[in-house]
């Protein structure tokens, strides 16, 4: 199974880090996007702080890409940052 954590600006790192951990425990596929600057940076303290709550069980690694959403009025570039367990 894959889930996409989608991130904003006013998004709670330390609660979208224990949502990420706790997927990656069950075995989730597990991409975080993030459109504009404060919403990238959220994204990377999150993915930061589910790999320290899960250092002990698992290694995470990640890449990340941009990718377009489509909105209802325009188009726009995200970073998608994939997961990987191992």
């Amino acid at each position: 199974m894959h889930k996409l954590v989608k991130v904003a600006a006013n998004s709670n790192p330390s609660k979208v880090a224990g949502s990420i951990a706790g997927m990656v425990r069950e075995g989730v596929e597990v991409s975080v996007q993030a459109i504009g600057l404060t919403a990238s940076v959220r994204s990377i303290c999150a993915i930061a702080l589910a790999t320290s709550f899960v250092q002990d069980q698992y290694k995470l690694l990640w890449t990340v890409k941009f990718v377009k959403v489509k909105t209802l009025e325009d188009q726009l570039l995200a970073y998608r940052f994939d997961l990987v367990r191992r």
